[in-house]
């Protein structure tokens, strides 16, 4: 959850990045591996801004 929590937290989501599917849909498709990368990065990225590297 902390790396959704991350990406929802980042300050400008308009990347080209999809909107996060509510983890709690039954019917959400499960994420792809573009999308866990690019969640990776996005938190990746916040920890580097914060300076937690």
């Amino acid at each position: 959850m902390a790396l959704a929590h991350a990406r929802a937290n980042r300050a400008s989501p308009e990347e080209g990045e999809a909107p996060i599917r509510p983890v709690s849909s039954p019917t959400a498709a499960p994420p792809s591996f573009e999308e866990m990368l690019a969640v990776m990065e996005a938190a990746e990225e916040a920890m580097l801004h914060r300076g937690h590297s």
